[in-house]
């Protein structure tokens, strides 16, 4: 009898932890993919072409892209001169936009591991080919000194001392230069977060890792994907998302030269776009695009979807 009692409870319970783990709660967490689309024309910039003062696109003023998931968006006008996400009450009398409560996001492309003073909020990772073209850029604002106040000459030079400074030996931990992720055993510009499209236009994928979906109360549609570009100051060359009075290391030590901060993104970019965007950065307009929703932002319809969102709105003041 016992052993019969044994073998009955045995399977009861191998029973209930197996229905347990079919148990259904109602969570979709996926992996969200999805395209951002930049016109060529919104990243033109006067250069001399030819000893000809001419307009052409320059990419390398694509810093940080922000994406954000938020609840809906409204006109431009409504709450800011250009096209924005909904928000809450402002509570702070020191701020004019309140916070957007985002659902999730990510950006594409990093403020990485400033070895130097002169790259200080200048430097978004995979923007470029190689570290001469990095230096090149950076050099058109500040001149590019080492420690000891001397000029950096070379791309390799720089690669150097920043791998020195933080203990580093590949360039994918420096995370400046792309891998070679078309296979075609060189690293250009086809590499590169941002790549040339057969209109001319500039695309990056982006994905959101594990993201929790969520809907409306009648659940048709989701939440509205929205973005800006922060664009490299023309005078300057610096992004207005890095917050140059801060350092990332242990304890908020910088682990570089003491006499500046290596500086790092504002943690509330996502909530709160509105604090850091300046005129010249693109933000994510009605989507009238062939193929477009008509709608600020893409409005989802299920987590499946794939959007293809165009930063499509320059920011003038």
């Amino acid at each position: 009898m016992s052993r019969t009692r044994a073998v009955i409870g045995s399977a009861l319970l191998a029973l209930s932890l197996g229905s347990g783990c079919h148990f259904d709660e109602g969570i979709v967490v996926e992996n969200m993919v999805g395209t951002v689309v930049v016109p060529s024309t919104l990243l033109e910039r006067l250069q001399s072409v030819g000893g000809v003062p001419t307009n052409v696109p320059e990419p390398k003023a694509i810093g940080p892209v922000y994406l954000g998931l938020y609840g809906g968006t409204v006109d431009a006008d409504v709450t800011t001169s250009y096209p924005y996400v909904a928000t809450g009450p402002v509570f702070d009398p020191t701020r004019t936009v309140g916070d957007a409560y985002p659902y999730g996001g990510t950006t594409i492309g990093q403020l990485r591991n400033t070895c130097l003073a002169a790259l200080q909020c200048r430097v978004a990772s995979n923007r470029f080919t190689n570290y001469d073209e990095l230096l090149d850029w950076v050099n058109q604002y500040e001149q590019v000194v080492d420690l000891n106040g001397d000029p950096v000459e070379s791309g390799e030079e720089l690669r150097q001392i920043c791998m020195g400074q933080y203990d580093l030996t590949t360039d994918a931990e420096l995370g400046w230069i792309p891998p070679d992720r078309n296979g075609d055993e060189v690293v250009d510009d086809k590499d590169l977060d941002f790549v040339v499209r057969e209109d001319g236009n500039y695309e990056a994928e982006f994905t959101l890792w594990q993201q929790e979906y969520f809907t409306s109360p009648d659940g048709e549609t989701g939440f509205t994907i929205w973005a800006f570009m922060d664009t490299a100051s023309v005078a300057s060359g610096e992004f207005g998302s890095c917050n140059e009075n801060q350092s990332f290391g242990q304890n908020g030590e910088a682990y570089t030269n003491p006499q500046y901060n290596t500086a790092v993104m504002y943690r509330d970019v996502l909530n709160r776009p509105a604090s850091y965007i300046d005129a010249g950065d693109i933000v994510t307009g009605v989507q009238d695009q062939p193929g477009g929703n008509g709608e600020i932002g893409y409005v989802y319809h299920d987590p499946d979807d794939i959007p293809e969102l165009w930063l499509n709105f320059e920011v003038t003041q």
